[in-house]
């Protein structure tokens, strides 16, 4: 985890979340704030915090970078008014989005048409997208479209949007409400 422009009385605090958030993904609500880093220890789990004085591209950003002999994934996150927290990249993608809601991420190849492929799937299937975010992968021809939706997707229209032979993953995910 790296930490950029925050105050330092909040440094324990944010890595004891970001622990927690990471493992009540897989160990559920027996992950609490007192427990989390005992569990991510008693686990093998090594935790590393990184401090940055300089500036980054924003004022207040967090860093969470996960990695395991499988793969890695890095998310960052700020808190724009002390209320209003935006993921503003996810893996190697650049975007502002508010974590909450049902999520469709959609990675696919950056092609005309795919967009319009989604929107046909779900609207078809009534179900309301209530916000897109795009973002190119730089130096790349793949991207991602991060879709806020007002209602459940059916698996059929996950399995189809799976089979567009533009698109490479596709993953729906709860956060709930903020």
């Amino acid at each position: 985890m790296a930490l950029w422009g925050i105050d330092e009385a909040l440094h324990n605090p944010i890595g004891v979340a970001a622990v927690k958030g990471v493992l009540t993904r897989f160990h559920g609500p027996t992950v609490n704030y007192v427990n989390a880093e005992l569990m991510a220890r008693d686990r093998g789990l090594k935790v590393v915090r990184s401090i940055h004085s300089e500036p980054a591209d924003y004022p207040h950003l967090v860093r969470v970078r996960l990695v395991t002999d499988a793969a890695a994934i890095e998310i960052a996150g700020v808190l724009f008014h002390e209320r209003d927290p935006r993921i503003v990249e996810l893996g190697e993608y650049q975007l502002e989005f508010q974590p909450k809601g049902r999520l469709l991420l959609v990675r696919n190849r950056d092609v005309p048409g795919v967009v319009g492929k989604i929107g046909t799937a779900l609207g078809d299937a009534g179900v309301n997208i209530a916000e897109i975010h795009l973002s190119r992968r730089a130096g790349s021809h793949e991207a991602l479209a991060v879709v806020r939706l007002d209602q459940d997707v059916p698996a059929a229209v996950l399995d189809g949007l799976r089979k567009l032979p533009e698109v490479k993953r596709v993953d729906l995910v709860d956060v709930g409400k903020l």
